[in-house]
């Protein structure tokens, strides 16, 4: 939803900088023409036009940070430079006024929904900034180099349509600044997002979503266009490749494509979506659930769609765990689970996946204990090198493999491996005796 918010945002803030209506120009005579249409002195286009589409990109910008607060890093970028390169001197403070006003208005209204959920006042973005900035929260995830977006990011998420983007890229700077305008803020958003020590592929993909006609022109122009002609000498010409080269080049690029989706959509880590799809359709009303996989490795509810009592292994932050079993212990507390320890010696908390981690064999064990009067979980999910260690404990209490799930050809860390066990419990026996 942010990439598709980010897109809408960004094309309508192109709309305000050179409207539809407006001839293509330069740089510096679309600084002009602008200040022509802020004040209503020519064409047809009034002041109260001219606020109307800063007002829709304005909103959608704020509309942005409200679902994710970390969108305010290109935002607020953004809007510096809008202001400073697209606004008119005599039209700066009414511009900033108005992006004030819409965000505090967007953010009475966020703070008045989480009032009514929350039972008490909550300001999520402050809570965002305080908690990944002011505290370094967001490093507990996971630190990288400042330089990771541009090192390892953008090659990642683009793979073979890199070069088609950067050709397209090149091409559009010599055309017109509108064609180059998009780039720069593609720019500002790869800055923006690497401030924090924290960075993930996900993150990038307003940015790849805004790199996008860049990759469209450079395509385009290589399949459809004959070999370009350029003033000069004939040497020079001749470092130009042919047409037919880069016409075969822009199909291969984006040809490579269609394994890499095929590959990551429908077999790479598909067993983390795919014991959901075991899940829901059990024919058992009374499954329930354990996961013994890291944090958020599966769609969980928003995938299942049952009302079926299923918990995951904790791993919130030091200091929050109390704050998210409250939260959620509506729907958690049909299972107890071992509580965070505290390590005096090293002044830390573990979490219950770090706890699970460190000895899986006795946390299950302290689990059924804590559970002796109450049912047991009907199905145990964990990846499979997990599992094979917990079999014969499991075997201990009625659980036998029902299913084992391929996952991946090659394991990206640690954490996830390339099989995903399902553990379901065979005995009629359901407690301690």
């Amino acid at each position: 939803m942010e990439a598709s918010l980010t897109v809408l945002g960004v094309y309508l803030l192109l709309r305000d900088v050179f409207p539809l209506e407006a001839p293509a120009a330069t740089s510096r005579s679309s600084r002009s023409n602008i200040t022509t249409r802020a004040t209503g002195k020519e064409g047809s286009i009034t002041p109260s036009s001219y606020y109307l589409r800063s007002t829709k990109w304005i909103s959608i910008a704020a509309l942005c940070v409200a679902i994710r607060p970390s969108s305010a890093l290109f935002w607020g970028a953004t809007s510096l430079w809008y202001l400073a390169s697209w606004c008119p001197g005599e039209q700066r403070l009414n511009k900033a006024i108005l992006g004030i006003s819409i965000g505090l208005f967007v953010l009475f209204v966020t703070a008045l929904l989480d009032r009514v959920w929350y039972q008490r006042w909550v300001l999520v973005p402050w809570n965002f900034f305080a908690f990944n900035l002011l505290h370094g929260g967001s490093e507990l995830y996971g630190a990288h180099p400042w330089h990771w977006n541009l090192s390892c990011g953008v090659p990642t998420v683009l793979t073979t349509l890199l070069p088609l983007v950067l050709i397209g890229v090149y091409r559009a700077r010599e055309c017109s600044p509108q064609e180059f305008l998009l780039a720069k803020l593609v720019c500002i958003q790869l800055l923006a997002y690497s401030l924090p020590a924290h960075k993930e592929f996900r993150f990038l993909l307003p940015a790849l979503q805004l790199a996008m006609p860049y990759c469209g022109l450079a395509a385009a122009s290589l399949i459809e266009e004959g070999q370009r002609k350029k003033k000069g000498s004939v040497a020079a010409a001749s470092f130009i490749p042919s047409s037919t080269v880069r016409r075969r080049f822009a199909i291969a690029m984006l040809g490579l494509q269609v394994p890499v989706t095929l590959a990551f959509s429908l077999y790479h880590q598909r067993a983390q979506v795919q014991v959901m799809s075991y899940l829901q359709t059990s024919q058992s009303t009374s499954t329930s659930v354990l996961f013994l996989t890291p944090c958020h490795t599966t769609p969980y509810y928003s995938y299942i769609h049952k009302a079926i009592p299923m918990r995951f292994l904790d791993c919130s932050p030091p200091g929050w765990a109390d704050a998210v079993h409250q939260l959620n212990k509506d729907g958690t507390d049909w299972l107890q689970l071992p509580k965070f320890t505290r390590i005096a010696d090293v002044q830390s908390t573990l979490s219950q996946r770090q706890q699970f981690e460190s000895n899986p064999s006795g946390y299950i064990k302290m689990v059924f204990k804590l559970n002796s009067k109450i049912e047991w979980p009907q199905v145990i999910v964990g990846f499979g090198g997990t599992m094979d260690e917990l079999d014969a404990v499991l075997k201990q209490y009625g659980y036998r493999e029902k299913r084992r799930l391929w996952n991946c050809l090659v394991p990206v860390d640690s954490k996830n491996e390339c099989s995903v066990s399902v553990y379901e419990r065979q005995t009629a026996k359901n407690y301690f005796s």
